[in-house]
């Protein structure tokens, strides 16, 4: 199996993949490894993660919600896949969009499973030595009809799903994971982040080992893709993915002086390019960082979206201002 590609722009390829090859303990079985960044890895990590946590619950979830005679059983069914037999006799199945009673011959279904594609952002030049990573985006997707996401699943807060209204019509019903990522790699070679082609697929993350031909095609495509799974060799983190949570050095340098320099103009800024998306704290100044901790905490979440951290900054800087007058 050819594991392991590089990534990046292809002029610094070949000595960025000779870097890490020397810089990493951990070496696939074909003397490579991995190309993604810190970042990049980290967000694999904790994306398949929570992905695969909400499939593992949906099963339950399920059963509870449907009170029909062998809801348990079809839900089992739809989550982890297996020959169905008489399926009306249930009162309900799943077709991939609404639930109904279904009369037909035993047939086989494919588990419910789900994919994360990782993208980077070619605008920022980056700089491993100095602690400057290119920003990282995720988007998960199922292999269900048009990847729709149940909202039984409980995705975590600040998820993004995968928009496939654009992709390929061929790509609607494939419940194969390895081969789903490979026909969607190939489309969003060509897409980018939602038509922002500054945004670059460089790795897709599977819930489980997929075989290694769609590794190897999803390899060897154009702008070579990297697979991910948990537990695959070489893609531990290790103590940097730690680091990378905890210090600001993971921050591009422009980004993190802009944070530090004007945090309410970085905030609207976020808040415009990616509502929805999850505020990282980490190189705030000292008081915005201590307001930021009191509106996570009084909203009852260990991070607030790039919208609501605006408002929060919004307030506060309302009452500093009004303390102010005050004081004058």
């Amino acid at each position: 199996m050819r594991d392991a590609v590089r990534t990046g722009d292809t002029a610094a390829g070949a000595g960025r993949a000779a870097d890490r090859v020397a810089g990493h303990a951990e070496v696939l079985g074909t003397g490579r490894v991995t190309q993604l960044s810190v970042t990049a890895l980290q967000a694999a990590h904790g994306q398949t993660a929570a992905l695969g946590s909400a499939l593992g619950g949906l099963e339950g979830l399920l059963a509870t919600s449907h009170p029909a005679s062998g809801a348990g059983e079809l839900a089992g069914w739809v989550v982890r896949g297996g020959t169905v037999v008489g399926a009306g006799r249930a009162g309900f199945l799943a077709d991939g969009i609404t639930w109904g009673r279904v009369e037909q011959s035993p047939f086989e279904h494919v588990g419910l499973s789900g994919l994360v594609f990782l993208f980077e952002d070619t605008r920022v030049a980056p700089n491993e030595a100095a602690g400057v990573f290119r920003p990282v985006a995720a988007r998960v997707t199922t292999t269900g009809w048009l990847g729709e996401v149940d909202p039984a699943m409980r995705l975590p807060e600040g998820t993004r799903v995968l928009d496939r209204s654009r992709a390929p019509a061929g790509t609607d019903h494939i419940t194969d994971p390895g081969l789903l990522a490979v026909g969607l790699a190939r489309w969003l070679l060509e897409e980018g982040l939602g038509g922002d082609n500054s945004w670059r697929l460089t790795a897709v993350c599977f819930l489980e080992e997929p075989e290694s031909a769609y590794v190897h095609s999803l390899a060897t495509m154009p702008s070579p893709v990297e697979s991910y799974w948990p537990g695959r060799p070489g893609y531990d983190l290790g103590e940097a993915g730690q680091k990378a949570v905890e210090d600001a050095k993971t921050l591009s340098s422009e980004e993190l002086r802009a944070k530090q320099d004007d945090p309410l103009r970085h905030a609207q800024d976020a808040a415009k390019r990616d509502p929805d998306g999850l505020y990282d704290p980490a190189g705030l100044p000292p008081k915005e960082a201590e307001w930021y901790r009191k509106s996570a905490e009084r909203s009852g979440r260990a991070q607030l979206t790039n919208a609501r951290w605006k408002q929060e900054l919004d307030q506060y800087r309302k009452e500093e201002r009004g303390g102010d007058n005050l004081n004058w």
